[in-house]
């Protein structure tokens, strides 16, 4: 097989995995079924990843790369705009949202990878990006809130457009800030 079949290999698989975990969910969806709907053999599959939660944490690394890079940038920055920065995120969260999908559908996967220490590690640098390290206990808490609450409302708000979830959720963002 030539490194660009492997490759095509790899990407099919990863693609059916995805839509199978956000449909039945992590725990209900097994190798056999990945392979045969992907047209490999189990055996070929466990070539390209030796468990299902190795290939789960293929699926989500994506998700943590851009979130951490837009962490890092955002820190970098002389100066931050609220909004921008959260408004950033959601799209990040919209980009990646089979996988939060997956990830909803059954808690399981995250077992498979390190999802809640992420999760407390990006609200804990979106408290110092937000209002500063030496922010009040209030100011912190609305800043996890901001942050935390984009992912909910991305994924609770299914009845508007997500252009309209977008603005909703970022000016309930910046009001719990207490910004434009």
């Amino acid at each position: 097989m030539s490194g660009t079949d492997r490759t095509g290999t790899r990407e099919m698989i990863e693609q059916v995995a995805l839509r199978l975990f956000a449909e039945q969910g992590f725990s209900h969806t097994s190798l056999q079924q990945i392979a045969d709907e992907v047209g490999v053999t189990k055996a070929a599959l466990y070539y390209y990843y030796p468990s299902k939660g190795e290939l789960a944490q293929k699926l989500v690394a994506p998700t943590k790369s851009d979130i951490d890079g837009l962490l890092d940038e955002a820190e970098h920055a002389e100066d931050v705009d609220s909004r921008e920065v959260l408004g950033r995120f959601f799209d990040l969260l919209v980009q990646h949202a089979p996988v939060l999908a997956a990830m909803v559908r059954d808690g399981t996967i995250l077992g498979h990878v390190d999802f809640s220490a992420w999760t407390i590690e990006w609200l804990q640098r979106f408290q110092t990006i937000l209002v500063g390290q030496d922010a009040t206990i209030e100011r912190r808490a609305r800043a996890v809130v901001a942050a935390g609450g984009l992912a909910r409302a991305l994924i609770l708000i299914q009845d508007g457009s997500i252009e309209e979830v977008r603005s909703a959720a970022l000016d309930a963002a910046c009001s719990a800030l207490g910004v434009e």
